[in-house]
């Protein structure tokens, strides 16, 4: 009995991990102001640095990693035309951003620049570009 219950919870969790998944979105506007940590719709991956919410933004951290590539990841995206709009600043250091989309986020052969990789100096940015495929698009800071 006890070997049929807990292959009943695994079950259960397996059923709720399947529908936990995250849907193919339209748009995305975020303003990032509730989160308390990163969405579960969205990815980071940033090695030895952090990557976290505060103050109603998205703070990229390395200082006891200089050099260390930090990625944002939003949900995927259905394929079509976007402009992407957000605000960026640097409270010193040098550091770049970059930006890409991605079909597979588990494969960095995947992803296709859709921004030059620049310096990030503190203002608005604005990015128009086309998702031929469903996507993520990709914030990569340096």
């Amino acid at each position: 009995m006890k070997k049929h219950v807990f292959l009943f919870s695994l079950l259960l969790v397996g059923i709720l991990n399947i529908n936990a998944q995250c849907k193919i979105v339209n748009s995305i506007s975020e303003n990032f102001n509730t989160w308390k940590s990163i969405d579960d719709c969205w990815e980071s991956k940033s090695g030895l640095a952090m990557i976290y919410p505060k103050n109603n933004r998205i703070t990229f951290y390395s200082l006891f990693s200089p050099g260390e590539e930090m990625y944002l990841m939003t949900p995927k995206i259905k394929a079509g035309q976007y402009t992407l709009s957000f605000d960026i600043n640097n409270n010193g250091g040098d550091s770049t951003i970059e930006i890409y989309t991605v079909q597979n986020n588990s494969d960095k052969k995947s992803f296709d620049s859709i921004s030059k990789k620049t310096k990030i100096k503190g203002s608005k940015r604005i990015q128009n570009f086309v998702l031929k495929k469903d996507a993520h698009v990709v914030f990569k800071v340096l």
